[in-house]
């Protein structure tokens, strides 16, 4: 797909040469760094959440741009991260392999990592991002590979761009690209040679994607939806933040991961292409996303032993780097009938997972589930006939949520719920199960505008909360 022409005014023009001007010096250090010999097998990362480490970064926007001298299998992504809290020194960059099914590209080869640290007021830094004292690392499948300690504090409400220079191990390609198991959104990346990135700055987010991604993904396609970044920042909060630390672990399925959420709600809003999680936190609340689309709680309950979650969650007590859980799953449950599935499946699913979040120490928020069109019911036609079938999840649907209203207290070690079901329904009294014109873009996701009603409900269901999410 060839990329769009622009007419571009001259101080736009300026920070594209400024945006140029920086790729350029970073391939030249990277290029640099991969004259170093790789480390064939790195230390794993820890399991817990060594010395008190939490996720204490917000997701931003990436930036990707292919090489032309690599013949179209390398690529530096650059990822904006915002640290609330600012970072004592020893942060790191964790690094997480991927094997997705037929879009797969194994072993990742991270040639280089620089990181660009802007504090408020200060001039900005920048520092070489090592791996057992090597410049590159090699992350292969499910594999997660922590950066050396970074021994730089960062102030509170800076933010740090990583630019990650990567290929695939295999020297045919393709290039590989982010599918992280628990993220499966789009970052906003756009592909092209170096300095033709039309994206205004780092900072901006103005946001150019095709349709699809035809797999498997070579150079040179015109918009690549998915980039190869750190999976976080995980650390210790500055010591001049004197406040309460939370970090929050999302779990779910599409709506979770911000499924169609691919622009601005409104010309002024500030946090575009983020998500209802996303942006209900904003630049204030370090997180992280886990989920993929089509997953029951299953998803979350069944990966328990998995490096991932250990490295998420923890394995016990005290290990995770979060310090709590919000469960958006159970509209897929719920939509899919069979003849052996209990009435309570989904409330059980419930359970399970906040179970979990109890044994593992995690204050827990849950959920209403938001409307869905018949369309979308999976059912066996054993049960009957459609209009019928649909019927009966309306009036699961609606006894779901007001169990979750009325019972969220009731489950040990659950603090309150989030209450978009009502918000974007039309008739919330009648339980009608019809979304809100404009607030979903077929049905049983939200559209832009949905990402946004839902954000202020969980904002304000998150500030509430506040006092009893952190750990």
């Amino acid at each position: 797909m060839a990329l769009p022409r622009l007419s571009i005014p001259c101080e736009t023009m300026k920070k594209i040469l400024c945006w140029a001007g920086w790729l350029f010096m970073v391939t030249g250090m990277m290029a640099a760094a991969a004259a170093d010999p790789m480390v064939p097998a790195p230390t794993p990362a820890p399991v817990g959440a060594a010395n008190g480490a939490k996720v204490l970064s917000t997701r931003g926007f990436a930036r990707t741009s292919v090489l032309s001298q690599s013949v179209g299998k390398e690529a530096i992504t650059a990822y904006r991260f915002e640290i609330p809290y600012g970072l004592a020194a020893g942060w790191r960059l964790p690094y997480l392999g991927f094997s997705d099914g037929p879009t797969a590209t194994g072993t990742i080869q991270v040639i280089g990592v620089m990181a660009s640290v802007q504090e408020p007021g200060q001039p900005g830094r920048s520092v070489r991002i090592t791996f057992g004292g090597q410049n590159g690392v090699k992350v292969a499948p499910s594999a997660i590979v922590e950066s050396d300690p970074v021994d730089l504090p960062v102030s509170p409400g800076a933010v740090i761009v990583v630019w990650t220079q990567y290929r695939n191990q295999d020297p045919l390609g393709p290039l590989p690209f982010m599918t992280w198991g628990f993220v499966d959104r789009c970052d906003g990346c756009l592909v092209g040679d170096i300095g033709t990135l039309p994206a205004a700055a780092l900072g901006d987010d103005a946001i150019l994607r095709s349709k699809a991604a035809p797999p498997p993904l070579f150079a040179g396609q015109g918009a690549l939806i998915r980039s190869y970044q750190p999976m976080f920042i995980t650390g210790r909060p500055h010591p001049a933040y004197m406040g309460k630390v939370v970090s929050i672990g999302f779990i779910g399925d599409s709506i979770n991961i911000a499924t169609g959420d691919f622009e601005r709600a409104t010309p002024d809003d500030p946090f575009p292409a983020r998500g209802w999680n996303g942006r209900a936190c904003g630049f204030e609340t370090p997180y992280v996303v886990f989920g993929q689309g089509g997953s029951n709680a299953g998803g979350f309950t069944s990966a328990q032993k998995t490096e991932l979650f250990r490295y998420l969650f923890g394995a016990d007590a005290g290990e995770a780097r979060v310090t709590c859980l919000v469960d958006g799953y159970g509209i897929n449950n719920l939509r899919q009938q069979t003849k052996t599935k209990a009435p309570d499946a989904v409330w059980r699913d419930r359970l399970a997972v906040a179970g979990v979040a109890h044994r593992l120490g995690l204050p827990y928020v849950q959920t209403t589930l938001t409307p869905m069109g018949d369309d979308w019911l999976d059912f066996d036609p054993e049960l009957g006939e459609r209009g019928a079938r649909f019927e009966v999840f309306i009036a699961a649907r609606n006894a779901f949520n007001r169990q979750v209203r009325k019972g969220s207290l009731e489950i040990r070690g659950c603090v309150g719920c989030i209450d978009w079901g009502q918000a974007v329904e039309m008739d919330p009294a009648a339980g009608d199960n019809r979304w809100q014109p404009g607030l979903t873009m077929d049905g049983i996701h939200p559209s832009t505008k949905g990402y946004q009603v839902m954000e202020r409900v969980a904002a304000n269901a998150l500030r509430d909360l506040r006092p009893q999410l952190t750990r």
